[in-house]
């Protein structure tokens, strides 16, 4: 077997190296006009304040990590004019994150004896590189982190895993959807072991003080203004096609998610919702889970996909769901897909990945309209046509889910 692996080894790592290198040198020009702009603003205010004074900055309501980035990036570029004339180029650092995502994924599949050529199915899919590419947001950078964990609770580096769930948490918060995922790898392996348990802690406490020291002075005012971001778009939708664009439908992105309805608000009742089909959805792979740790299984390929599929589907429940959502949440359900697909196979969970992925791309363009299609969406494809596409999408994910019931391990 590792004879063969030779054979297709090297010419996909070589191919994706090109690839990355192609994307860094040539970056697409623009972006999305607000995130750039702000990022450019917080690059500037590191000059003014500094790294570690930055959050005395109200606007600025990004978690560390991205912090670090920008600080990077703004020492390439002396003067304010130079800045802003290349700050689309900050596109090419993250997408670094996209391609380093797709390495671990080699590494994994490599693992298991699985061709590396199938790597490129996500790699070379337009709904993976959009939101880096054209848009210039930086989702690529916690899903490197949420992926890498995963693959780390896959081949039991419970510590790993830890260290790289915490720097994803402290990009986005997002990665907290997650959390349920990376419990479910790491704590049957752990609860019968103190000892495992104590380091587990330790590395925990450790990593977080490690992404923060340098806010050490600023902690309150940097979760101030994370946190308040959490509501800085207290509307049912903000440009996501989810359940909220079709019961209210265009005016979801005018109505606020603090309104009632019954004796909660439309906020708690997505937050219900999420939490009701989270549920749902890991109840299967939590019982595989206590299968396996019980018998002392290796984890088995079908296994490792339907771990993919479920958390997958968490992250669609929470675009689908959720009130303020954005379109960009959607994008870890891509590669989660894909891999879910890579590893059980099968013409359903291929269309899946496949229209959600077109799904995710119409909904991406009919916000930025890079390729200037405005009028295409303004006229043949609107937001409620979407999110029916969209919601019926998840549904079919939960099914596939169920579909062979609890899956059966020797």
């Amino acid at each position: 077997m590792k004879i063969q692996m030779k054979k297709y080894k090297k010419p996909v790592i070589i191919l994706i190296f090109l690839l990355c290198i192609l994307t860094i040198l040539f970056p697409f020009e623009h972006g999305h006009k607000n995130d750039l702009g702000s990022f450019y603003e917080w690059i500037w205010y590191m000059r003014d304040v500094g790294l570690t004074n930055i959050y005395q900055f109200k606007d600025v309501n990004y978690f560390p990590f991205f912090l670090y980035i920008l600080a990077l990036f703004g020492l390439f570029f002396p003067n304010s004019i130079n800045l802003i004339e290349n700050i689309y180029r900050i596109k090419s650092l993250l997408v670094v994150f996209d391609y380093a995502t797709i390495g671990v994924v080699v590494w994994l599949l490599k693992k298991v004896k699985i061709k590396p050529w199938y790597s490129l199915m996500i790699l070379l899919n337009p709904a993976y590189l959009y939101n880096s590419l054209f848009w210039g947001q930086i989702e690529s950078i916690y899903i490197f982190f949420v992926i890498s964990a995963f693959i780390a609770g896959i081949n039991k580096k419970p510590l790993l895993a830890i260290v790289c769930y915490v720097f994803a948490f402290y990009t986005k918060m997002q990665a907290i959807v997650f959390l349920p995922g990376i419990v479910l790898l790491l704590l049957p392996g752990m609860y019968r072991t103190p000892k495992k348990i104590i380091w587990a802690g330790i590395t925990l406490v450790a990593t977080n003080i490690i992404v923060v020291l340098p806010f050490i002075a600023n902690l309150s005012s940097m979760y101030s203004n994370v946190l308040k971001s959490v509501d800085f778009f207290p509307f049912l939708t903000v440009n996501a096609t989810n359940i909220w664009n079709i019961i209210f439908l265009n005016n979801s992105r005018n109505i606020s998610d603090t309104l009632y309805f019954g004796i909660f608000t439309y906020r708690t009742w997505g937050i219900l919702l999420f939490c009701i089909a989270s549920i749902m959805i890991l109840i299967p792979i939590f019982l595989n889970t206590l299968k396996i740790r019980k018998k002392k299984l290796n984890l088995t390929k079908k296994y490792i996909g339907d771990f993919f599929l479920a958390n997958a589907m968490v992250s669609f429940a929470f675009y689908a769901l959720c009130t303020q959502m954005h379109e960009r949440y959607l994008q870890p359900t891509i590669i989660l897909l894909g891999l879910a697909y890579i590893f059980k196979r099968g013409k359903s969970l291929l269309a899946l990945y496949i229209l959600t992925s077109i799904g995710f791309v119409l909904n991406l363009e009919k916000v930025l309209t890079y390729l200037d299609t405005q009028q295409v969406f303004m006229q043949f494809i609107p937001s409620p046509l979407i999110a029916c596409f969209m919601m019926a999408l998840f549904v079919w994910g939960i099914v596939e889910i169920y579909k062979g019931k609890i899956t059966k391990h020797p």
